[in-house]
């Protein structure tokens, strides 16, 4: 659930070339343990996403599993675990106790997580590539 009641608009300048939208999140931990971290804008995935080494690092690790998460990826199914930061600040709006999904995500890949459907529903999302524009608008 949103923080704020007030309608946020958060827009981002990018390559048309891009062969992903990066978004910079704001992790805090239960224990108040914050980290900057980035993530990619993911349409096709249901759920938001965070790589297990992140999450060590803010203080989610597996003692703090809500319980199993089990996804399918390319390769077949992923087991992870769901786990709720105190806070996630992304797209210019910070989300409380909103559960996530800790997976192993590749570490060529460069990010720290996905940012999936489950926020998308939240806003209205605009995404125009030929002009190398991103918005998204919290309902």
């Amino acid at each position: 659930m949103a923080s704020s009641a007030s309608t946020r608009i958060w827009t981002r300048r990018l390559d048309p070339a891009a062969k992903a939208v990066l978004v910079p999140v704001r992790l805090v931990g239960p224990a108040g343990a914050t980290e900057d971290a980035l993530f990619v804008l993911d349409t096709g995935t249901p759920v938001t996403i965070i790589d297990q080494r992140m999450a060590a690092v803010v203080g989610l690790g597996e003692d703090r599993s809500e319980g199993l998460s089990r996804l399918w990826g390319p390769t077949g199914y992923d087991e992870g675990y769901r786990v709720r930061p105190s806070s996630m600040t992304l797209l210019g709006q910070s989300l409380t106790a909103h559960q996530i999904r800790c997976h192993h995500l590749s570490t060529g890949a460069g990010i720290d997580g996905l940012i999936g459907l489950d926020v998308l529903r939240l806003g209205r999302l605009t995404l125009d590539m030929p002009w190398g524009h991103v918005e998204f608008k919290w309902h």
